[in-house]
C-alpha cells in the first residue's frame, strides 16, 4: 500500500471515528498501553515491541523520547502502529520544540491521521543521558492544549493563516479534557477512564480529536 493511501485511510479513521474516541462516546471502558519507540531506523524492531499489544488494548500511548532521551519519532512511530492495526495516542512535549515546531507537528499528525495527542510538558533534560542538552520549554502543556484547542476551533494558526486540507475534519469533534496534579503525584492520565497510572508529568492534557 502507498504511503499515501495509507495516510488517507489513517485519517479517515481518526476523524472522530477511531475506537477510542467511540469507546469515549459511549462511556466503554477502555484499556490502553504503552509503547516507548527504540533507538532505531528499523519499523520492524518498533513493530516487535508493539503488535503483541494488538486487540489487547484500545490505544497504544507512543512516548516522546522519554525519560529525556532521543527516541524515533512519538509521530513517526504512531504512523506505523495506525499502518499495522494499532490506534495509537501520540505523545508531544513543550521540552524539545518551540510552538512553531509544535503548531507544525500539530498539523503533521493530523495530516496522517493521528487523531490521539498527548501533550506533556516534558521531562527535565538534565534527568537524561545528554544532561547539556537546552530545553526549550517556549509553551507549557498548558499552553500548547490552549494553543491546538485554538487552531482546531477556528480552523487556523495564531497568526490567522487558515489551515486547508481534509486533515482538519479531524479537529470537527474532539473531546478535550485537561489534568492538573500535584508535583510528583501519580494519576491515571484520562479522567473517563480506569486504568493503570503510567508517568504523566505535571501539568498533563489529553485531547481526543
Amino acid at each position: 500500500m502507498a504511503p499515501r493511501q495509507a495516510g488517507e485511510q489513517a485519517g479517515e479513521r481518526g476523524c472522530g471515528t477511531g475506537a477510542l474516541a467511540r469507546a469515549f462516546g459511549v462511556g466503554r471502558f477502555v484499556v490502553t498501553a504503552e509503547v516507548a519507540p527504540p533507538v532505531t531506523t528499523d519499523p520492524e524492531t518498533l513493530l516487535r515491541r508493539a503488535l503483541p499489544l494488538r486487540g489487547l488494548a484500545t490505544a497504544v500511548n507512543v512516548t516522546d523520547s522519554a525519560g529525556a532521551r532521543a527516541h524515533l519519532s512519538s509521530i513517526v512511530a504512531g504512523f506505523l502502529l495506525s499502518r499495522h492495526g494499532i490506534e495509537p495516542i501520540v505523545q508531544m512535549t513543550c521540552r524539545d520544540r518551540n510552538r512553531l515546531a509544535l503548531q507544525s507537528d500539530l498539523l503533521g499528525a493530523l495530516a496522517l491521521g493521528l487523531g490521539n495527542v498527548l501533550i506533556l510538558t516534558g521531562d527535565d533534560p538534565r534527568a537524561g543521558d545528554q544532561p547539556d542538552t537546552k530545553p526549550v520549554f517556549d509553551l507549557d502543556s498548558r499552553g500548547l492544549l490552549a494553543l491546538a484547542e485554538r487552531m482546531r476551533r477556528e480552523r487556523c494558526l495564531p497568526t490567522g493563516t487558515a489551515i486547508d486540507g481534509p486533515s482538519t475534519c479531524c479537529w470537527a469533534s474532539p473531546t478535550l479534557r485537561s489534568i492538573r496534579r500535584p508535583h510528583g503525584a501519580r494519576t491515571g492520565c484520562s479522567p473517563r477512564s480506569r486504568r493503570e497510572p503510567i508517568s504523566c508529568r505535571r501539568n498533563s492534557a489529553w485531547i481526543w480529536t
